[in-house]
């Protein structure tokens, strides 16, 4: 029997490769002293963003891109990840602007030394993790369709919020698919 409902599903953003060990210890070093060694954290947490960011298929497992965003709101407010203090450059490419893709056009890169930036592009691909999930089931078995309806309706739930945080950080000048437009 084929499948009548053809859904479609969030394209993801492009993360690239990006050094949060360096700067973090040179901060904490500079800041605390040699007190005590945050090495092996720093190091993990680096490792965690690469694992959880640096691959194209989310549908088999999200957990690291789950985990990876709860450590990006632990530190939000313990350690100044910005242009002044510890310089990071978080740079991802735009999802919804590809050469053959939905609106079509050249692949757009964006960047910013704000940690809000990471965290709504992380955001953003938890809503398409949500969407892939969701064309993953096999929609002519009932409880496949419930579990596909749940994720369509948690992935919406990112977006909605990913609108309100984009705008509380003045996010929207910097992606297209940030913009609110695109995001309701």
């Amino acid at each position: 029997m084929s499948n009548p409902y053809h859904f479609l599903s969030v394209p993801a953003k492009k993360a690239f490769d990006v050094t949060l060990s360096t700067p973090i210890k040179n901060f904490i070093k500079a800041t605390f002293g040699d007190k005590e060694d945050y090495s092996a954290s720093i190091d993990g947490f680096n490792s965690l963003r690469a694992e959880a960011l640096l691959r194209s298929n989310y549908r088999d497992d999200c957990s690291k891109l789950f985990r990876y965003y709860d450590q990006l709101h632990a530190i939000e407010y313990k350690l100044p990840i910005t242009e002044n203090q510890i310089r990071i450059y978080f740079k991802w490419q735009d999802a919804l602007v590809s050469g053959g893709g939905l609106f079509g056009g050249k692949q757009k890169t964006n960047g910013s030394w704000k940690l809000a930036y990471e965290k709504a592009c992380v955001l953003f691909n938890i809503g398409h993790a949500y969407s892939e999930l969701a064309l993953a089931q096999n929609l002519s078995i009932d409880e496949q369709m419930k579990a596909a309806l749940r994720y369509f309706q948690l992935s919406s739930g990112v977006f909605s919020f990913l609108k309100d945080y984009v705008n509380a950080n003045s996010l929207s000048d910097l992606s297209v698919d940030f913009e609110p437009a695109v995001l309701a």
